[in-house]
């Protein structure tokens, strides 16, 4: 099994302390009182999902079936909302994803020291390192930009993920009579382990209240997630 960071090994260990310490009466007392902000939540956001659901419709031309000027007339339509979207996303994708670098760094303005710049250009170039490189930002940054122009909003996670992948190693064995011998055998290593940006889907997304300004002042903040068989199979074979 994969390792795990030792402040995630100490933060579940803190959890099933908490978790010991509550009798199971006052348990679920509190989980009925959790459900219950959920589906308070989710029922004051039904009129923004409706939405959601209409103008993912216009925009993949999903339109329900005409009976006028007959029953089960063709329903001719003309994708140019999606069209127009796809065309406005292209247009920022250049414009925000084009600027190099994504974060500029730069010094204190009373900072003369060529060695303060200096350094400020050596931060600069490893974000963009990190960014560009090791978390594929443009990539997560386009999904967010789309689903933006759809759905007015878009929401962003950031998850620790933790990737492997096989690979064939040759090493060295001695048989019975001490000659060396090689043989190739199969092992997991890192492929990536980090931080990595993930668009949350709106209709699986809770927050409560739903009045909070900002996810500081919010008590619950929740994304529902669903995986298909092929879902986990795929996930699998990357070593997720």
């Amino acid at each position: 099994l994969p390792s795990e960071p030792q402040a995630l090994i100490d933060q579940r260990q803190k959890t099933d302390d908490i978790k010991l310490a509550i009798k199971a009466p006052e348990r679920k007392r509190l989980g009925q009182d959790l459900l219950a902000k959920i589906n308070n939540a989710r029922n004051g956001m039904r009129e923004m999902l409706s939405d959601i659901k209409d103008w993912d419709a216009l925009y993949l031309s999903d339109l329900p079936p005409k009976d006028f000027p007959w029953k089960d007339c063709s329903n001719i339509n003309l994708p140019i909302i999606q069209s127009h979207v796809d065309t406005i996303h292209a247009n920022l994708n250049d414009v925000i994803l084009g600027v190099k670098p994504l974060v500029k760094v730069s010094p204190p303005p009373f900072a003369s020291q060529p060695e303060i710049r200096e350094l400020a250009q050596k931060v600069e170039a490893a974000i963009e390192h990190v960014q560009l490189s090791i978390m594929d930002l443009p990539e997560a940054l386009d999904a967010i930009f789309l689903a933006a122009l759809r759905s007015q909003a878009a929401i962003v996670k950031t998850a620790w993920r933790e990737e492997y992948r096989t690979v064939k190693r040759r090493v060295i064995e001695q048989d019975g009579t001490g000659a060396s011998i090689y043989r190739d055998v199969e092992v997991q290593e890192i492929a990536y382990r980090g931080p990595r940006p993930e668009l949350v889907d709106l209709r699986n997304f809770v927050i409560y209240p739903l009045t909070a300004k900002d996810v500081d002042s919010a008590i619950i903040i929740g994304d529902r997630y669903r995986l298909t068989e092929d879902d986990i199979k795929r996930r699998t074979s990357q070593g997720i």
